[in-house]
């Protein structure tokens, strides 16, 4: 699995890693997820911080290349949308 943390990270951005890196054995190569999906119902709707910020979060690491997603658009609820990349 892909994931590729950094030391310098911020709390939200290592529990983010941490739980992608849970959630991956659950998560299909080439499907398209939102981040709720990708972190798990459960840890969406029971940590502290709020959607948005999670999602800021989210985006910027899949940006820095941290994460195996690439964006790829808006769903119908305007929430971003993630493929699911992981490296061959």
């Amino acid at each position: 699995m892909n994931v590729h943390t950094e030391t310098t990270g911020t709390a939200l951005q290592q529990k983010i890693i941490t739980q992608v890196e849970k959630r991956l054995p659950f998560l299909t190569s080439g499907n398209v997820y939102t981040v709720a999906a990708i972190l798990g119902e459960q840890f969406w709707d029971e940590d502290d911080e709020s959607h948005r910020s999670i999602g800021q979060c989210f985006s910027h690491l899949v940006g820095k290349n941290q994460l195996p997603f690439e964006q790829t658009g808006w769903n119908s609820v305007r929430h971003n949308e993630y493929r699911y990349t992981p490296e061959d």
